[in-house]
């Protein structure tokens, strides 16, 4: 059954009133440096991320234009250059990789850059229409659209799929390369890339092809889809693409792991965003959108993030602002503490009478919080590059290392009782890499004391140089003994300390003072951040916004709407009977769509429109609508809004009666 839209008209007695233009006060006034300071903040992490993207693919975008250059001066052999691409099984990362490869061809060559994917190519025809369109457009200056350009010609008008057009082309533009790239070569259909490439083989003594194919799995894959004709016409050489995770690693310790940065990301919001790349299978630009919605969603959202600004004035806030900073809860756990442990009441009083003493305290201790919190991210580093020199431990990512950190739960962790005992039982040369490595990382002045031991070490390495196999501690099984008595019929084992030369036991010393230095360097600054005062402003872990923008239930959302429009509503006419059950009375106050749609779930598979419309024009008629030629359109409205929204279609089984399409909470 066919509903026409319906439209009821009311006239208003009076025009309503203008609204005035105010100025923002309280809270709000803030807005404008608070948008200053998330540009500034953003501009800055958005020019990190994009150098890791440009340093990450260098030397592989380097090798592939070194390709088509020397691709121009090999002979003419009837053999297709092409370059096998290994960008790895995350086919979201794909697109990056040819967005940054035809971006350098089109600076720094005079080629013709095609990139081809399979939800273009259908069939050879579509294929070599879009392969013949992208090569001989260019972008007009103008008006920036795409423009054909085609030789002039006499003679029989030649198919949009004939290369002869782009031959002819060729000829008018001296001839230039044709790369032909195929994004998702492994997406295309066999019969349909073979003949392309067969095509493209018999073609390439009058066109230069350079074919690059973009590979996920294997070449050898590849190579067993195309047929062996096909495969006769390609000279390949491989390329090695930087995976994705890798990317994405890089990319998570430049935007949270990096010094000097304001604003991180918490350990539970930076761990819903790694499992929603890992689920999803998202490019890295997702991942970077999602961390820009983390630093929006801050600033705009939280009025407090003013105090990030570097030159904020205290001028510049209003009373409001103090008045919320008060309602911290690190706030108030700093006054406590002021109060049991310093016993200093004068101070807390000013902070809480006092905004001038407060903006003084809050502009001084953000600094400090955030040398903390980079304090914490570096005894990360440390840890983290002790354990990489230990091939027996488990493997841990970076990213995973750095939100066990920022979650405060690295202290107290396995992770770092195991490699605190590894440590103890390392070698000479071991122990010489680990403080070379982590010496970058530390700040003075611990990078003092580390620098005393590593020259201690090299002073002693240099006594030994001799000596071929490296010192070794009284802690490894190398310098134990193991001895067998026999006592009552019984063997007992045991073991013993060998003795140790003057040169290891030496270096068992140096060992045992860098563990300890070490033990107690971890244990002051693997901190739980949230213990710090204001961490709510330099850490931003509220998971909900990011999962209500970037994994919608959007169903949910509308079945809910329509079930208890009060909790969107807020009114009081549509709330639930009683507060032991959701279940909402049906009235005639209630919405008109979420009243039918009520009607619509007591219904079975098959609703007679007839039956629902009398159920629906008597609960108006209870609520006070006496009128039918009122409530008709309103049901008519309703029943088309359900039909929008897919959950009603039109049957042929009966006329008079429409089916149910979707049921509540599936």
């Amino acid at each position: 059954m066919e509903h026409e839209k319906t439209y009821v008209f009311s006239s208003k007695s009076e025009r309503p009133n203008k609204r005035r233009r105010v100025e923002p006060s309280g809270l709000d006034s803030s807005w404008s440096l608070r948008e200053q300071t998330y540009q500034q903040l953003w501009r800055e992490q958005q020019r990190r991320v994009q150098k890791v993207l440009d340093d990450a693919n260098r030397t592989t975008l380097d090798e592939l234009l070194g390709f088509v250059k020397e691709s121009e001066e090999v002979e003419e052999d009837r053999k297709l250059p092409s370059g096998m691409i290994l960008a790895g099984p995350s086919i979201a990362a794909h697109a990056t990789f040819f967005d940054q490869l035809s971006e350098r061809i089109g600076e720094e060559t005079s080629s013709s850059f095609t990139l081809i994917t399979s939800t273009d190519s259908a069939n050879l025809k579509s294929l070599l229409k879009v392969l013949i369109k992208s090569a001989t457009s260019q972008k007009s200056l103008d008006d920036g659209e795409d423009e054909l350009i085609t030789r002039k010609r006499k003679g029989p008008k030649i198919l949009d799929y004939d290369l002869q057009l782009l031959h002819e082309w060729a000829l008018d533009n001296d001839n230039p390369q044709v790369i032909v790239a195929f994004r998702d070569s492994e997406a295309f259909d066999e019969n349909v890339l073979s003949e392309a490439v067969e095509l493209l083989g018999l073609w390439s003594d009058r066109i230069q092809f350079v074919l690059l194919f973009g590979i996920a799995t294997s070449i050898d894959n590849l190579q067993e889809r195309l047929s062996q004709r096909a495969t006769r016409f390609i000279r390949g050489q491989q390329f090695d693409v930087v995976q994705a995770k890798e990317i994405l690693e890089r990319i998570f310790f430049t935007i949270t792991a990096e010094e000097n940065v304001p604003l991180r990301l918490g350990s539970q919001l930076s761990r819903v965003l790694q499992e929603r790349h890992e689920e999803h299978i998202q490019s890295v630009q997702d991942f970077v959108d999602a961390v820009q919605y983390a630093y929006m969603a801050h600033f705009f959202a939280n009025p407090l993030s003013v105090f990030l600004r570097l030159t904020l004035d205290f001028t510049d806030l209003a009373k409001e602002h103090f008045t919320a900073f008060r309602n911290l809860p690190s706030f108030r756990r700093h006054i406590e503490d002021l109060l049991k442990e310093r016993k200093n009441v004068s101070k807390v009083r000013k902070l809480l009478d006092s905004d001038q003493a407060l903006f003084d305290t809050a502009t001084n201790t953000i600094r400090r919080t955030q040398n903390a919190v980079d304090a914490v991210i570096q005894a990360a580093s440390v840890l983290y590059i002790c354990r990489s020199h230990f091939s027996q431990m488990r493997s841990v990512s970076r990213s995973a290392f750095f939100i066990t950190a920022l979650a405060g739960q690295l202290s107290a962790s396995p992770t770092l009782r195991e490699a605190l005992l590894a440590l103890k039982k390392c070698s000479s040369d071991v122990l010489l890499r680990i403080l070379q490595d982590i010496s970058p990382v530390l700040r003075s002045p611990s990078d003092s004391m580390v620098s005393n031991i590593q020259s201690r070490l090299s002073n002693l390495l240099r006594d030994v140089s001799g000596k071929r196999e490296p010192l070794r501690s009284e802690h490894d099984n190398r310098n134990e003994t193991q001895r067998t008595t026999i006592v009552a019929s019984k063997v007992l084992l045991s073991r013993h300390k060998s003795n140790l030369s003057e040169q290891d036991a030496e270096y068992t010393k140096l060992l045992n003072e860098f563990v300890n230095w070490l033990s107690a360097y971890l244990e002051e600054h693997l901190i739980d951040p949230k213990n710090l005062f204001m961490h709510e402003l330099v850490l931003y872990d509220l998971r909900a916004p990011h999962q209500g923008a970037f994994v919608p239930q959007t169903r949910h959302a509308i079945e809910q709407a329509l079930f208890a429009p009060h909790d969107y509503l807020g009114c009081s006419c549509c709330v639930p009977t009683n507060d032991a059950s959701e279940e909402v009375a049906l009235a005639g106050s209630t919405p008109p769509t979420a009243l039918l749609y009520r009607l619509y779930l007591e219904s079975g598979a098959l609703i007679n429109v007839s039956d629902l419309w009398s159920a629906f024009n008597a609960i108006l008629e209870d609520g006070g609508e006496d009128d039918s030629s009122k409530v008709m359109p309103l049901f008519q409205q309703a029943l088309a809004e359900l039909k929008t929204l897919g959950m009603i279609k039109s049957t042929r089984k009966k006329t008079d009666h429409i089916s149910k399409v979707a049921w509540r909470g599936l």
